[in-house]
């Protein structure tokens, strides 16, 4: 009997977890051969989806109903040159949507030779019409260079930034490598600028992986961030380029990947990354950098501003030696939803998983659905309503391929992060000295921190933490209080405590020569607390009560000072004398 009871709560929990998406709509026409689907959805929830027909054409679809149907497709553009393209290993026809609604889509496609150009066409009418496709490379690559895998992001200035891999330096002899270039246009795609170079690599060595896709996103204010697969002799691990100024220069690139992956081959897969709300860069990606050889999909986090990454967690289980082509989308709330591919050749299965705690851990891996089909390229994206929508190319065992999509109808929320733990100093003996405070917070990897410290002195970590420990100065004597706030992209906890440092110098009224301070203990009756100065030089006196509060203060300028503390309650007192550049404390009671 409670074998059948375990075995009904699991049918159940499967059950439950399978309604978690909503059945499939086609977005291509029946019987095509679609691949390689872009999906975007509008602040208005319309979505928008665009596709390679085989080796032919590119074609948008949109829907007004949130995804639940779509109208006919358009060709957006049809075999521009005589050559076919290749329409697999994640290329497809990327797109970007304006503030006036106007349609960008970038792809390559042969020239002659093998090499590719980087190919434009706009739409300004929700992709009824589109522009005459161009090339938008630069001037002299017309028979020279080869380009491959691009990208296109779009500030709210309808600034429009593309990247793609570039040879010209294998040409040139400049390096071994292919390289990440940008161009942009400034006037909504009618003129494009040189390009760019993006993969300023570590020491200069190395450049891009030649057949793994790449990606770019931009800020609102035209901060760009691009993540590729780097080609290091053999080494091939994910790296992420940064600019502040649109794209004129580059910072160095960032490592995100945190264990090499050397393999003497092209990998053919790419990551795929967003921007949050506060500009922190999440990606992921597949590497089998493991003894294994396994494929592992991971996931990470860049905060703005930072210099490297949180730690790599894997969200594909290891039993899943085939994790290929992941895609990533963020809730509202901040619940990450992941999915990605197993299996190789026609019989490979899309698979989601979940982190509610910001990327720390991940739930174990679920299908789509139970279709037989092959399920490739998947790509999530979020609704202004916040509901995730799933797309990817669909090939049943007839033949063909199809651009499906299904909308999740229910996940869980996402929770808050645990406070941080105390592991020094003690609160609650007096100690002689604080050199930095430590903390921990069980369970948690993709968490980052800021303290605050006020009390005789005052001062706050100068950036996000990104580990547990924070440095501190030499402190003066006296109660300090602290605040550790913990933060996940699902919210944040504080912890609140303090400490006392009380050296044994206390104990004969002065700190050091600088000034005394008498009599100690101080009676509430009398109420006159004597301060006697080496020189006679002006000083500010502050005086703090236990909780570190500024309790009184004064300014006095002779070498022997009276301060009335009749307003000051019984209890344990800083007071801190400031000279100049220099600074004295000492503790004092009121009984």
């Amino acid at each position: 009997m409670k074998i059948l009871v375990l075995l009904l709560l699991l049918m159940s929990a499967y059950a439950a977890q399978a309604q978690q998406i909503g059945m499939p709509v086609r977005v291509s026409e029946a019987g095509g051969n679609a691949t390689s689907p872009c999906i975007r959805v509008m602040p208005n929830g319309n979505v928008y989806a665009t596709w390679f027909s085989g080796t032919v054409s590119i074609h948008f679809a949109r829907s007004t109903d949130g995804g639940q149907t779509f109208a006919p497709s358009t060709i957006a553009s049809t075999a521009v040159t005589s050559n076919s393209y290749d329409a697999m290993f994640q290329r497809s026809p990327e797109f970007a949507v304006d503030t006036k609604g106007g349609i960008h889509v970038v792809w390559t496609e042969d020239r002659i030779n093998s090499q590719n150009d980087v190919w434009y066409v706009r739409s300004n009418n929700n992709g009824k019409t589109w522009t005459k496709p161009v090339s938008i490379m630069d001037a002299d690559d017309s028979a020279k260079y080869s380009q491959d895998f691009a990208a296109i992001a779009i500030d709210s200035s309808d600034h429009l930034y593309v990247t793609f891999l570039d040879d010209r330096e294998l040409v040139r002899k400049r390096s071994t490598n292919m390289q990440l270039l940008m161009l942009k246009s400034m006037d909504g795609g009618n003129t494009w600028s040189k390009s760019f170079k993006a993969s300023n690599m570590p020491g200069g060595k190395g450049g891009t992986c030649e057949c793994c896709k790449q990606e770019i996103v931009s800020s609102p204010e035209g901060h760009l961030y691009s993540a590729f697969r780097s080609n290091i002799n053999n080494i091939r691990d994910i790296y992420i380029a940064r600019s502040m100024n649109g794209g004129d220069s580059w910072d160095t690139a960032i490592k995100a990947q945190l264990g090499d992956w050397t393999i003497n081959a092209c990998p053919t897969t790419g990551p795929n990354i967003l921007l949050d709300a506060k500009e922190n860069l999440h990606l992921v990606w597949k590497d089998a950098r493991d003894a294994s050889k396994r494929s592992i999909a991971y996931y990470t986090l860049l905060l703005k501003n930072a210099s490297k990454v949180l730690p790599n967690i894997p969200i594909s289980r290891k039993t899943n030696q085939s994790a290929n082509w992941p895609s990533l989308s963020l809730g509202k709330d901040g619940v990450l939803l992941a999915a990605y591919q197993i299996g190789s050749g026609g019989g490979q299965q899309i698979r989601y998983t979940i982190s509610r705690d910001g990327g720390s851990t991940w739930s174990l891996d679920t299908a789509i659905n139970s279709s037989m089909d092959d399920q490739q390229l998947a790509d999530l994206e979020l609704t202004p309503n916040g509901k995730f929508l799933l797309g990817w190319m669909n090939s049943p065992s007839a033949g063909g391929s199809d651009i499906m999509l299904s909308a999740f109808t229910s996940l869980p929320s996402s929770v808050a992060p645990m406070p941080a733990q105390i592991l020094a100093p003690d609160s609650v003996a007096s100690q002689k000295t604080v050199t930095a405070l430590r903390w921990t917070s069980p369970g948690k990897s993709i968490v980052w921190y800021d303290a605050t410290l006020t009390g005789p002195m005052t001062m706050n970590s100068a950036l996000a933490l990104l580990d547990t420990t924070w440095q501190l100065p030499m402190l003066a004597n006296g109660v300090y209080n602290y605040t550790i706030t913990s933060h996940t992209v699902t919210g944040q906890a504080t912890t609140l405590g303090h400490f006392t440092i009380a050296s044994a110098s206390v104990a004969s009224n002065a700190i050091d020569r600088s000034f005394e301070l008498y009599p100690n203990p101080v009676s509430t009756g009398s109420g006159r607390l004597h301060l006697k100065f080496e020189d006679a030089d002006a000083h500010d006196v502050t005086i703090f009560d236990a909780l570190g509060r500024t309790a009184l203060k004064a300014r006095v300028g002779e070498s022997s000072s009276e301060l009335n503390v009749r307003s000051l309650r019984p209890g344990l007192y800083t007071c801190r004398i400031q000279s100049g550049l220099k600074t004295s404390s000492t503790n004092f009671v009121v009984r």
